[in-house]
């Protein structure tokens, strides 16, 4: 009986009191807490939370009817892209850390697949101007900048974690990676206006089926052999960008978000 085995559960990325909610319901009295010397989230106070084996990212906005000139911010004071495409996904995985650590060895361990983009190359992590709301003239760097930013940011977190798993015995049998399902036929794009869906309709007859956009993040969920960090694309392990692998930002990167959360 498939109602025995999936249950759904609000959860609005736009919203970060909506992700605390979420990882709340999802493990009771296991909120995330820093680990002395590591860094990282830890369990407290309750049970032992339900354990995590699969959290793949996959949920993300492209808003094509966002202003070129001014960001569009979140009720809780982000750009959009920024914090629904990277800030909360972030978040979302530090406090579900506890039951992502709960599927230790004998439970055949928990994997973290973050969705990217062939865009997160274009994108860039500045720490002066993380939301890309400033522009090299002061001006906003538009959506698809932000998009691409954000995705930057979200690869470069999927590189982290795995190096901090390799660094912390709790997240040992924790895999962290990265999937790029490529330029599929989704309604995604479909939303775009009719002068952005004239200049895609190219793109479409070379775009990639849902099938087979969804086969390369089920290729990075499943492959028995992946090591920790790896990045997925043509459902085939690739390689990211090097800005989004290298330690010092990526460390920085993990460092400044969990400021911008409270954590």
């Amino acid at each position: 009986d498939a109602s025995e085995r999936l249950s759904v559960a609000a959860l609005d990325l736009a919203d970060l009191s909506s992700v605390r909610s979420f990882a709340a319901a999802f493990a009771p009295g296991r909120p995330a807490r820093r680990r002395r010397g590591s860094g990282v989230g830890s369990g407290a106070g309750g049970g032992e939370p339900r354990a995590i084996h699969m959290l793949v990212h996959n949920a993300g906005l492209l808003d094509f009817g966002a202003g070129r000139s001014e960001a569009i911010k979140t009720a809780d004071g982000f750009e959009q892209h920024f914090q629904v495409d990277y800030l909360a996904p972030y978040l979302l995985t530090r406090l579900l850390q506890p039951a992502l650590e709960a599927a230790g060895d004998n439970e055949g361990g928990a994997r973290v697949v973050f969705v990217s983009s062939d865009l997160h190359e274009k994108g860039t992590i500045d720490f002066d101007d993380l939301q890309g709301t400033k522009g090299g003239d002061g001006a906003y760097a538009g959506f698809f900048g932000a998009y691409a930013n954000a995705k930057a940011m979200l690869t470069c977190l999927a590189v982290e974690l795995a190096r901090r798993a390799a660094a912390d015995e709790a997240l040992a049998h924790v895999t962290s990676v990265a999937a790029n399902p490529g330029f599929s036929a989704t309604s995604f794009a479909r939303a775009a206006p009719a002068w952005m869906q004239l200049l895609l309709s190219p793109a479409w007859l070379v775009a990639n089926s849902v099938e087979e956009g969804a086969a390369t993040v089920l290729a990075a969920a499943l492959d028995e052999g992946c090591e920790n960090g790896a990045y997925y694309e043509k459902q085939a392990v690739s390689e990211a960008s090097a800005a989004v692998r290298e330690p010092d930002t990526a460390d920085r990167l993990w460092r400044e978000s969990a400021t911008l959360v409270g954590l």
